[in-house]
């Protein structure tokens, strides 16, 4: 236990700290079998969202801890060099990452686009743009920022650990990271962090620059514990609201919960029920299955199937911090296509805004393959037209070509729809996954905005039809899948070169 407890991912004094080393960790979360527990690296750096941590949990895997002593051969070191050092440049001159992160684009953007989650995606933003102003970078910046810090070899240092200042002694001195825009939004604004008290979003904001550091470190103390137990704040704050909304509709009690009060902008109401998750204590146990899971235990326990309108989730993962009813930033149709479930960062939501289904496979191809190289995606654009050459001068590689970025994207899709059917026993897709029962349509197409410049707005006119019927066909076969599966056919796998690992499952599929 003395060296598990050295692994733990908020520890200052834990083995990759003292031997130098990387470590990958998990947290009690993991421990426990959380579904939605991450592995931490880096102190707050989560692989996320789909329960990766449990997988280690699940065959008693601590972390892995790796030490590099051999250093990285390279074709050719000094061409590689150079292209470092070129990229780094263009880094170091990025005001904005470099200032704030993601949180850069916290008070100007979710307002301004109405893409925000505010209390379960009831709003996506407030009446009075005031009420976000504590998320904005400049404010977290002068209210509790420590220093900067970065990945290792990234110049862009856009993560930024912060102290929590707070009259409460819950919160008080907590160090935690920076919330991103992420953070921000599914544990800052969707928990209704930011209002007064009494207040909804559709109320002026009355407060003052305290009620903005309470708000803040509300904010900061709930990302810090779920980076410190391990498990993914996404889809620990599309759960967390899922629960404050039912609670809001009548629809559960307190006592449905062990007692807890899960009241808007309540923390120590999501700190109680946080522990009771990690630890899968009483309902801990049962919310501890993710958001989804919840809704449906309490639909069927209450006999109230409406329930299910108010799970904010698509492929059963919860629906990022980016809103769909402006159809600014993560579009319906990029939320159905992708391949990890309802991912925000799968390149191809400018394509699909503009109606323009070859730029969003493009986008996505491309962002694939950077996934694959493990190009972080905020440092992606810093390698625009020197991709290839690294690649070359990494590898040797002196025939790779532009063209092939978007053939390994292409084979990244293809496998990962062929996975995502066969490993799930999916016979029919339009029935069973690519359907409307699998998303939360009721809020996305019929609930118009209620407050914001786009108030009133819907996607595609309120009709789900257009993108489950027309869009999704028509996306399908442009990828040279069947449309009416969405099965890659054997045309498509032998042109991408992986038809002897993958023709002998699509055909099962198709």
């Amino acid at each position: 236990p003395e060296k598990w407890a050295a692994l733990h991912p908020a520890s200052k004094k834990g083995i990759g700290a003292k031997r130098l080393a990387a470590a990958l960790v998990i947290g009690p979360g993991g421990e426990n079998l959380v579904w939605y527990a991450n592995v931490m690296t880096e102190g707050a750096r989560a692989h996320g969202r789909y329960g990766a941590g449990a997988i280690f949990g699940s065959k008693n895997l601590k972390g892995i801890v790796i030490r590099g002593t051999k250093g990285h051969p390279l074709a050719d070191k000094a061409r590689f060099l150079e292209l470092t050092q070129a990229i780094q440049s263009t880094e170091k001159n990025d005001y904005g990452w470099r200032s704030y992160g993601t949180a850069r684009i916290g008070y100007a953007h979710s307002n301004a686009s109405s893409d925000f989650p505010v209390r379960n995606w009831q709003w996506e933003a407030w009446a009075d743009p005031h009420t976000v102003m504590a998320l904005s970078g400049p404010f977290m910046d002068v209210a509790s920022f420590v220093r900067k810090q970065s990945c290792p070899g990234c110049a862009m240092h856009c993560l930024y650990p912060v102290e929590t200042t707070s009259a409460d002694p819950l919160m008080d001195r907590t160090i935690s990271d920076m919330p991103d825009w992420e953070a921000m939004g599914m544990v800052g604004g969707n928990l209704g962090y930011l209002e007064m008290p009494g207040k909804t979003p559709d109320d002026p904001f009355t407060g003052t620059h305290w009620d903005r550091a309470e708000a803040l470190a509300k904010t900061q103390y709930t990302t810090f514990i779920h980076d410190n137990y391990g498990i993914d704040f996404i889809e620990g704050g599309a759960l967390l609201a899922l629960l404050m909304e039912l609670r809001q509709r009548d629809l559960i009690t307190p006592a449905d919960l062990d007692g807890i009060d899960m009241q808007w902008g309540d923390v120590h109401a999501v700190d109680a029920i946080v522990k009771k998750i990690v630890a899968r204590e009483g309902i801990g146990d049962v919310l501890a299955r993710g958001t989804y899971e919840t809704a449906k235990y309490f639909a069927q326990k209450k006999g109230k199937p409406e329930i299910m309108d108010y799970s904010m989730t698509g492929h059963r993962y919860a629906q990022p911090a980016h809103g769909v009813r402006t159809n600014f930033d993560g579009n319906v149709a990029e939320y159905v296509t992708v391949i990890r479930p309802i991912e925000h960062t799968g390149g191809g939501g400018g394509g699909f805004q503009k109606g323009d289904i070859d730029a969003a496979i493009a986008g996505q191809n491309v962002t694939a393959c950077n996934n694959s190289l493990v190009v972080c995606i905020f440092g992606a654009g810093h390698w625009t037209g020197k991709t290839v050459d690294m690649i070359k001068a990494a590898t040797g590689w002196q025939d790779f070509q532009e063209a092939e970025i978007a053939q390994v994207g292409e084979r990244a899709y293809a496998l990962g729809r062929l996975f995502n059917l066969y490993c799930q026993g999916i016979k029919d897709p339009k029935k069973e996954w690519d359907c409307p029962e699998m998303f939360p349509v009721k809020r996305w197409f019929k609930e118009p905005l209620p407050a914001g410049p786009f108030k009133g707005a819907v996607p595609y006119n309120g009709d789900p039809a257009t993108v489950f019927d027309k869009i999704l066909p028509e996306y399908w076969k442009k990828r040279g899948w069947t449309a009416d599966k969405g099965i890659p056919t054997a045309e498509k796998l032998k042109a991408l070169g992986i038809d002897d690992v993958a023709e002998a499952i699509a055909a099962e599929l198709r």
